[in-house]
């Protein structure tokens, strides 16, 4: 109660100093969690640090990402230092987030001086709102979004259906591609990060050129859950854990930081569960370069691994729960909708329903690979089509110029 009525004072006390005090050309990053460092905003931050003039900050409260921007000289700004923080947030002339909200304390930012932007999180056939008892609420999660001055989707297919879905101007939604995907399309980096697999060796350093990497990012769910796999009929992680060992796979698996399983599947000598708490500078996009499967449920990433080429596996064993899921509320445009009732049948990857059938399906893609890649050529191309522009290879450069403009206005 003394928090909330403190919060309350600062945020009448702020109030006519948010629209007193004059903007610098102060530029304030960050992503859905204040202590993690990854996604669109991370790739932005790291470009614009080189190539564009501005005081630029990230905002953490991460202990760990505080001494890497301390090493490398990276301005950041973490309610640890408050005066500082607040101060900083007064002059921002441009805030952006890759999640729903932005940074607000006090509702500080919440002025027609300070331009918000949102550079995007994920984008696939699961384009959804979803209500979660004591977490968020659909009405919660539109009104985060409405406030946004710049929305940018990864394909213009997906305009008009997200400016329904989310009850936003026209105006302030762009396509400019994502920041983490522009490295997908430079073939010379990815073929010497698929070799050197310098990330995945951080974890394991046995892990080889030849060693072949699996990777699993189940997505989040509106309900409790297991990790997906685990519900897989006869599925047996020891024996998984031979057979990767035999054919010299690694296995590595995140979760969605928005809503965890209640259980996990534990690491062995071939099994690496990356915990972003424990691992706040892992990045994923790194990951894919290195890998050569990606086993998959309903997560954007196999957008982006669609535009790697990469062979792709589907793990669903909630399938018929997880659409029909009174929670979800998915966005209402004719197509998108038939797309989405007919998800089987556009995912660029065969579906495994139990172990069995894993393990086949992988052994099948080790001898294998580029006649499996041609099968589901199709729904890789139709996944790309819809969700996302491949001719936008310079996100960076786009939102560059876009914040170069925001910064005179």
């Amino acid at each position: 109660m003394i928090k909330l009525i403190l919060k309350n004072l600062l945020t009448i006390f702020f109030y006519p100093l948010k629209f007193i005090i004059p903007k610098g050309s102060i530029i304030i990053l960050s992503t859905s969690s204040p202590y993690l460092y990854s996604g669109n905003t991370r790739y932005l931050h790291e470009y614009l640090l080189k190539n564009i003039k501005g005081d630029i900050f990230w905002h953490t409260e991460s202990g760990v990402i505080k001494k890497y921007f301390i090493d490398e000289g990276i301005n950041y700004i973490s309610t640890s230092k408050p005066f500082h923080y607040v101060w900083i947030l007064l002059r921002a002339k441009i805030v952006i987030n890759d999640g729903d909200a932005y940074i607000n304390s006090f509702s500080i930012i919440d002025n027609k001086f300070t331009v918000k932007i949102n550079t995007g999180h994920g984008s696939n056939a699961k384009f959804a709102l979803y209500n979660f008892k004591n977490i968020i609420s659909v009405k919660e999660q539109i009104s985060r979004l409405q406030k946004f001055d710049c929305i940018n989707l990864a394909s213009p297919c997906l305009i008009n259906s997200f400016v329904e879905l989310y009850a936003v101007a026209r105006k302030r939604v762009v396509s400019y591609g994502y920041p983490r995907c522009d490295q997908f399309f430079d073939r010379k980096l990815i073929d010497k990060r698929y070799l050197k697999k310098n990330l995945a060796k951080s974890f394991d350093n046995n892990i080889d050129a030849n060693t072949r990497i699996i990777m699993y990012t189940p997505t989040w769910r509106p309900y409790q859950y297991n990790l997906p796999i685990l519900d897989l009929p006869n599925f047996h992680s020891l024996k998984f854990n031979d057979w990767l060992e035999k054919n010299n796979y690694y296995f590595f698996y995140t979760v969605h930081s928005g809503n965890k399983p209640k259980v996990y599947l534990e690491n062995s000598s071939r099994i690496q569960y990356i915990d972003k708490d424990k691992f706040p500078l892992f990045d994923i996009n790194s990951l894919m370069m290195e890998s050569d499967i990606l086993l998959n449920d309903y997560s954007a990433t196999t957008t982006d691994y669609s535009i790697l080429n990469k062979a792709q596996l589907f793990c669903m064993p909630d399938y018929d729960y997880y659409w029909g899921h009174k929670n979800m509320k998915f966005m209402k445009d004719n197509e998108s909708e038939q797309l989405l009732m007919n998800y089987k049948k556009s995912i660029p990857g065969a579906e495994v329903k139990d172990y069995k059938s894993l393990i086949n399906k992988l052994a099948y893609i080790i001898d294998n690979y580029d006649a499996y890649l041609y099968e589901y050529k199709n729904e890789t191309n139709n996944i790309l089509l819809k969700y996302y522009d491949t001719t936008k290879t310079n996100a960076c450069l786009t939102f560059k110029k876009f914040i170069e403009k925001s910064l005179t206005r």
